[in-house]
């Protein structure tokens, strides 16, 4: 992570898979500027931007405080105003404008799209002559339908008022999460409802009715874990997970065959076009609370194999434990990247670490800003100093997360906030055979009950991310 930009214990921070909160100016005196769209806590939504290369983030600005604890959406327009949708506490449809003027972005007021029902899982996209679009789930007796309405006055008013239900699309589901995407001349509506399918309707910019609904894909946990994208030449990809990761795309007359990305699970996966070519980004889990970021893209006949895109973010080059008592190494670093219980420790004392002076290094090929500890042995009673190496000597540090003793099962640590607050100094040196960026972790202070290790890695404690598009 380059730069950390705000705190955040709202329950979908940046709403989900599909959902878009990271924009960029294009063109014009402020082009390159970014900015970010983030649900800080259950009722709080702000903004905060920046200019290349992005590691000074304005003050966050408040949007709104009065959301719901919910996902919401956001779109940016061709004049670079934003538009947010969002549940507010009452669970109306609301929406407000950030608009843009002099490089900056004011909040307007909340304009109420709908009220007669409790709305969840906004999606919205914008024609480029300024048409907004909104999609959401209309809950009415825990029964839920997908309704779709439109605004040609930038915003201010929707249909007939705030109790038109506009297009219903579907109804009777247990859950719907839509996604709203323009192709060529039709607004297309792809949802998945009840976790078993995921269907596309759509209908002409112009007008008129409504197409049947096209079955995309279906099965059992087939959720909001879901995303789509269209190409600048007019080809429709949907990227999905049920429990494994599929992708299928539509040329515009017929949808093509379902393509395996990854025979593991795909979380908030999100799909962009470079140049024509469609990329995939997602999480991948590897173990209990252990997600890797991984990509895949087709500049070829076919999908890539499946690749880590944070290699600061993943397992450690080396684990190496040291025993002062006996001055010798044990390298676990095999060990340190399964869940096998118990299997981390040196062989001499039978732990991570003891006795004062006993050293765990934990390394890698690129400077890393966490570590996650699972321990089936939480140590009691000792004292530990982490330091890094300066090129000349260790140089002890108090991690961002605080001088954690091995003393509780599992833990992840933070070393530093981003990337940016890693030391400039530190350097790769040789332990036992190993040149890597290495933490030192040595006891300063017997235990008395020592830990023993299950799993140490570098892999982020990440449940979310957005990529922008």
């Amino acid at each position: 992570m380059l730069k950390k930009i705000a705190e955040t214990t709202a329950f979908f921070s940046l709403g989900l898979a599909a959902a878009r909160k990271l924009f960029r100016l294009d063109a014009g005196e402020y082009a390159g500027r970014m900015i970010a769209v983030i649900h800080t806590s259950g009722e709080d939504i702000k903004f905060t931007y920046a200019d290349t290369p992005y590691v000074s983030w304005s003050t966050a600005v408040s949007i709104a405080t009065d959301a719901a604890n919910r996902p919401s959406d956001a779109v940016m327009d061709s004049n670079g105003n934003v538009h947010l949708f969002y549940s507010d506490s009452s669970d109306h449809l609301v929406t407000r404008k950030l608009a843009f003027a002099n490089g900056n972005w004011s909040v307007g007021n909340a304009v109420v799209v709908y009220d007669a029902y409790p709305s969840r899982n906004p999606s919205a996209t914008v024609e480029p002559g300024g048409k907004l679009w909104i999609g959401w789930g209309r809950e009415v007796n825990g029964s839920f339908s997908l309704c779709v309405k439109s605004s040609t006055t930038d915003g201010a008013t929707w249909g007939s008022g705030s109790s038109d239900i506009g297009d219903v699309l579907v109804e009777g589901c247990d859950a719907v999460f839509p996604k709203l995407v323009l192709l060529n001349d039709r607004i297309v509506a792809l949802y998945s409802a009840d976790g078993t399918f995921l269907a596309v309707r759509s209908r002409l910019l112009s007008g008129g009715t409504w197409e049947s609904a096209t079955t995309v894909a279906s099965g059992m946990e087939l959720d909001n874990n879901y995303d789509a994208a269209v190409s600048a030449e007019g080809m429709l990809a949907v990227v999905y997970d049920i429990n494994q990761l599929k992708y299928r795309e539509f040329d515009g007359s017929n949808w093509g065959p379902v393509i395996n990305l990854d025979s593991s699970e795909g979380h908030v996966p999100q799909i962009f076009f470079v140049n024509g070519v469609p990329f995939v980004v997602y999480l991948s889990p590897v173990a209990e609370n252990q997600m890797l970021y991984k990509y895949t893209s087709r500049k070829s006949g076919s999908f890539s194999e499946p690749l880590i895109f944070d290699g600061s973010a993943s397992w450690l080059g080396g684990v190496c434990l040291y025993q002062a008592a006996s001055a010798t190494y044990a390298d676990l670093t095999d060990a340190a990247s399964n869940d096998t219980p118990a299997d981390v420790l040196h062989p001499g004392s039978g732990a991570i670490i003891k006795e004062t002076g006993d050293v765990a290094y934990l390394g890698m090929e690129e400077q890393f800003r966490s570590v996650y500890f699972k321990l089936f042995t939480a140590g009691l009673g000792g004292s530990v100093v982490y330091s890094y190496f300066d090129g000349v000597n260790w140089k002890a540090f108090t991690p961002a997360g605080g001088n954690f003793a091995l003393d509780t099962t599992e833990k992840t640590l933070l070393l530093w906030d981003d990337s940016l607050a890693m030391p400039s100094d530190w350097q790769k040196t040789n332990v036992n055979g190993g040149d890597l960026f290495w933490i030192r972790i040595e006891t300063s202070s017997q235990f008395s009950v020592a830990p023993v290790g299950t799993m140490v890695t570098a892999i982020a404690d990440c449940v979310a991310f957005t990529v922008r598009r």
